[in-house]
């Protein structure tokens, strides 16, 4: 059976533009069939934010951001994706450039894992819609505000009221992004937990909460008014109500074969070395 490979392209990194014909033309040497080649900005990628449900892969060039956009385009397909770095951190681009034109890459080099995705139900006025994160829900305070309450329930039992600038709601995956930086714990990718990290909170006890897989959080303003918040870091959207769970969904991520959690937390957070 032939494999079947979109390319999906960040058009910003301008170094990528050199290698979309190599690429192509080294997968369709290995037999593989490559459909379409579209850029994260392309209109027909913003327009319909899926692909055909026939590929076998999804090769994402750009750094994790990249990766964070085409998630939305592949998750309910569950088309595996393998990103390619031309960032900076790559915690979810594990493969350079360099290694898939290689003649001698064989995709079979690489496993396939499962990572958790939240589901986001939104309530905003009469209506409730669900939007999916692999990182983060990030809820925040506009500018003008000087501090927000927030009332956050765990499988309906409610927390104290929270006074601070916001609250993430993180998955496995997304605790090496915005929530390490608010003080949030690393958490292995196959773990079944997300947490929740308060963004400085007006109290002492400012440590992270780690719920099992299964928990639904709803998180509210107290008293009652419009939600800022942002999905995996893009664009910041208003409800009055937010429900996080785990999506019915994983997201496919590739990673290179024996490849260690801890070899990239000493090479991206740089742990045990000496500045």
């Amino acid at each position: 059976m032939t494999i079947q490979a979109g390319i999906l392209y960040n058009p910003h990194k301008p170094a990528i533009e050199k290698y979309l014909d190599i690429l192509s033309d080294r997968l369709t040497q290995k037999g593989m069939k490559i459909p379409f080649i579209a850029s994260t900005e392309g209109s027909e990628f913003i327009a319909r934010r899926a692909f055909p449900a026939s590929i076998d892969y999804l090769l994402v060039l750009g750094g994790d951001g990249s990766v964070l956009r085409a998630m939305q385009a592949t998750l309910q397909k569950q088309i595996p994706v393998i990103g390619v770095n031309f960032g900076r951190f790559g915690f979810l681009t594990r493969f350079e450039i360099e290694e898939i034109i290689d003649p001698r890459f064989d995709f079979s080099a690489i496993r396939i894992l499962n990572r958790l995705v939240l589901s986001v139900q939104i309530t905003r006025g009469a209506e409730s819609f669900t939007e999916f994160a692999l990182n983060d829900v990030a809820i925040h305070r506009p500018l003008e505000c000087n501090i927000e309450h927030y009332q956050i329930q765990i499988d309906g039992e409610p927390l104290p009221l929270i006074a601070g600038d916001g609250v993430i709601l993180s998955t496995p995956t997304g605790s090496t992004a915005y929530s390490l930086s608010a003080g949030g714990a690393i958490i292995y990718p196959q773990a079944g937990v997300f947490q929740i990290t308060l963004l400085a909170p007006h109290t002492m006890a400012n440590s992270p909460i780690i719920v099992d897989d299964h928990s639904v959080v709803q998180v509210r303003k107290s008293p009652l008014n419009p939600l800022y918040y942002s999905l995996d870091g893009f664009t910041v959207k208003t409800g009055e109500s937010l429900e996080v769970s785990r999506a019915p969904y994983d997201f496919l991520l590739a990673s290179p074969k024996g490849e260690s959690l801890s070899a990239i937390i000493s090479e991206k957070l740089l742990w045990g070395k000496r500045g």
